[in-house]
Order: structure tokens, then C-alpha cells, then sequence
């Protein structure tokens, strides 16, 4: 006769188990304010970044991708306390002159450690109406020391596509589920996530969200003039706007002076 023992699940597979439903994120919304992502349900900072992605000009070609960790403990009182630590997990790269090279993308993310779920690549399309759509390309088991930084044939993590009016956009997984959907109230940014899954998976749609909001902000018009207009004239142009300028003022002094 077999022992109960033997139908019971070993120690290991229940740590396992255990481990797994822990890490399991729910359903939230993300909100960005500045440099955090806060949760909406619980006001709890869930991530940080050291550099605005969101600000116009842009000040580097990288940005830092936190996970805030918050440990509790108590003391020999009893007293309970929070300790918040932060955890890098991801590089976020828009490198200098990106549009000019062809082996690497415009936009990428890389894993710190080989644990993670690897490299992210950001592909942008545009759909028969030209509306701009993104894949989020995963090269599983890379990280930042790789050479190549990505693989030949990366799968899709998450496709990215305009849903709805205002130009809101939403997320599916690689089998076309949706898990998450942009909102934006004023200058605040939100993502509404809409499935569970697991802290890896969260923590790369996380970091995802903000590339993509990275490059909405570098690709926009907005950018795109105040980069021109901070390019220095050619040499045969220098002066010019002083001197028209020189001629408008005193154009108005005779105004002035003839009144």
C-alpha cells in the first residue's frame, strides 16, 4: 500500500509552486509622474528611471529601468516597517546618431543579468491607413555583455497597435490577447493593464511602455523643430538673422521717430 506521502507534491515543487503564485502581478494601472511608475491601486512606487523619457531635448542615449522593491519586516517589538530598495533590471538605449546605422535599432532594451527574459527591439511599421504601429521583438536569454545584442530571428513580445480615437493604443501578447491599453489624462501617462501575469513579463511590458513613450517624444514635431533649431547655421548664413533683425528694429525707430 502506497503512503499518502508518495501523492503529496515534494517540498521543492511546493517552494516552487509557492514562489510562482507570488510572483504573479495582478491587474493595475501604471502611471508615470516624471522619473516613477506608480501604481493607481495602491499609490506604491513600482519602478523608477533615472532620466526623464517624456522631456524635450532629451539629455542622454541611455536611461536607467528600476524595480522598486519594498521589504517588510518588524522589529522585536513587534513594530512593523517598509524598507524600499531599487533593483536595475533593464538598460533603455536611443543611441546618438541611431538613424544613420544598420546594425543596431533605434530603440532597444537590454537585461542586465542572463536571468531575465533577454534584449528587446522596437519595430515600427505603418499600418495600410499610416497609422504608426510598433513590435516589441524579444531575443530570449540576452543581456547587456552580448555580442551580437540580438538574435537574427527575435519573437514577438508584444505587438503594439492604435485602437481607439485620440491616439490611444493598445497592447496584446504574441498570440493576439489583448493585456494592456494606453490612457492619457492632461501631460499624465497611463497604462492600463488588463491581465494578470507574471513579475517578469509586468517588468517588461513596464519598461517597454516607456521606450515607446521614449520614442514618442524624441519622433515628435515638437523634437524634431527644437533639434533643427539648435543645429548651427552654415557659414554662409551667419549673421543673417542679426541683420534682418538689425533691419527691423530700425525700420521701427523711423516709425518712431516720423510719429
Amino acid at each position: 500500500m502506497e503512503s499518502d506521502s508518495d501523492s503529496l507534491p515534494s517540498q521543492g515543487a511546493m517552494s516552487e509552486s509557492l514562489q510562482k503564485s507570488i510572483d504573479i502581478q495582478e491587474p493595475d494601472t501604471l502611471v508615470l509622474e516624471d522619473q516613477s511608475i506608480i501604481s493607481d491601486a495602491t499609490k506604491v512606487s513600482l519602478y523608477q528611471i533615472n532620466l526623464s523619457v517624456t522631456s524635450i531635448p532629451q539629455k542622454s542615449s541611455s536611461v536607467i529601468f528600476e524595480r522598486v522593491e519594498n521589504d517588510s519586516s518588524s522589529d522585536t517589538d513587534g513594530i512593523a516597517s517598509v524598507k524600499q530598495r531599487n533593483r536595475h533590471i533593464f538598460y533603455l538605449a536611443h543611441p546618438a546618431g541611431a538613424q544613420y546605422q544598420t546594425d543596431t535599432p533605434a530603440y532597444y532594451i537590454t537585461s542586465v543579468s542572463s536571468g531575465m527574459l533577454g534584449n528587446i527591439s522596437l519595430e515600427v511599421s505603418k499600418s495600410p491607413l499610416q497609422k504608426t504601429e510598433f513590435k516589441m521583438m524579444l531575443s530570449e536569454g540576452k543581456n547587456w555583455s552580448d555580442s551580437p545584442l540580438f538574435h537574427d530571428n527575435p519573437r514577438l513580445l508584444f505587438d503594439v497597435k492604435p485602437k481607439w480615437a485620440g491616439g490611444r493604443y493598445t497592447w496584446s501578447d504574441s498570440r493576439g490577447g489583448r493585456v494592456a491599453y494606453e490612457d492619457r489624462k492632461g501631460d499624465q501617462r497611463r497604462l492600463m493593464i488588463t491581465v494578470s501575469m507574471e513579475r517578469e513579463v509586468r517588468d517588461a511590458l513596464a519598461a517597454a511602455w516607456c521606450l515607446k513613450l521614449w520614442y514618442d517624444t524624441a519622433e515628435s514635431r515638437q523634437a524634431k523643430r527644437e533639434e533643427m533649431e539648435r543645429l548651427p547655421a552654415p557659414d554662409g548664413l551667419q549673421g543673417y538673422g542679426d541683420m534682418k533683425m538689425a533691419k527691423r528694429i530700425g525700420a521701427l525707430s523711423s516709425l518712431a521717430a516720423l510719429g
